[in-house]
C-alpha cells in the first residue's frame, strides 16, 4: 500500500511541475474534448470516482498506521466526495439518454432508501466536522510550519475553476462542464497529495 501512495504522492517538484502544466491545460483542453467526456457516468466522472475510492482506502490504511483518528476524518471526507461524485447512488439508475447526456432521478425524494441516505450523509458530515475541530493538530502544525502553500494555492484554483465551470460563468455550457470536471479532477489528486503530506509529517 505504501509504494501506492509513493507512487500518487512523491513529494518532488517534478510532481508539482506536473500538476501546474494539467493545470494550465484545463481550459485548453476544454476547447478539444467531446462534452460527452464530461456526461454523468462519463470517462471523466467514472475516473473520478475510482480514484476517490482508492483515495478513500488509503486515508483507511493511513489510521491503521498510524492510530491516529485525523485519518478518520480524511477517510470520512475522501468517502463523502466520493458518494457526492456518484450523486448517492442516483448514478447507477439512469431513466435514459438524452442529446445532454444520461437522464438521472434529480429529486432524492425519488430514490429508493433515500431517507436512510440523507441520515448516512447526515452522520458524515457531522462526523467531519467535529474531525476538524477536534482530531486536527493546529498547535503542531503552526509552531512548526507544517503547511504545503504551493499545494493550497493550486487547490484553491482548481476550486475556483470548478466553480466558474458549474455556473458557466465564462464559457459555453459545453466548455463549461469539461472545466468543471477537469478541475475537479486535479483537486481530488491535490487534497489527496495533502493528505500524504501531513502523513509524512505528522507520523512522528
Amino acid at each position: 500500500m505504501l509504494n501506492i501512495t509513493e507512487m500518487i504522492s512523491k513529494q518532488s517538484p517534478y510532481r508539482n511541475c506536473i500538476e501546474i502544466i494539467y493545470l494550465l491545460a484545463i481550459i485548453p483542453i476544454s476547447f478539444i474534448l467531446p462534452v460527452k467526456y464530461a456526461w454523468e457516468n462519463g470517462p471523466i466522472e467514472n475516473t473520478q470516482a475510482c480514484i476517490l475510492f482508492v483515495f478513500f482506502i488509503i486515508n483507511v490504511y493511513f489510521y491503521f498506521k498510524t492510530r491516529k483518528k485525523l485519518w478518520i476524518t480524511a477517510s470520512i471526507f475522501f468517502f463523502l466526495l466520493l458518494g457526492r461524485e456518484l450523486s448517492w447512488g442516483r448514478v447507477f439508475f439512469p431513466l435514459g439518454m438524452s442529446s445532454n447526456g444520461p437522464i438521472i432521478i434529480m429529486p432524492m425524494s425519488q430514490f429508493p432508501h433515500h431517507t436512510l441516505i440523507n441520515i448516512i450523509v447526515g452522520i458524515c458530515i457531522f462526523t467531519v466536522i467535529l474531525g476538524l475541530i477536534f482530531t486536527i493538530p493546529y498547535r503542531q502544525i503552526v509552531f512548526h510550519k507544517i503547511f504545503p502553500v504551493a499545494k493550497f494555492i493550486t487547490l484553491t484554483i482548481t476550486v475556483l475553476l470548478s466553480t466558474i465551470g458549474e455556473h458557466g460563468y465564462l464559457f459555453s455550457k459545453q466548455q463549461s462542464e469539461l472545466i468543471e470536471e477537469l478541475s475537479e479532477l486535479l483537486m481530488y489528486f491535490i487534497l489527496f497529495r495533502i493528505s500524504y503530506y501531513y502523513y509524512n509529517e505528522l507520523k512522528q
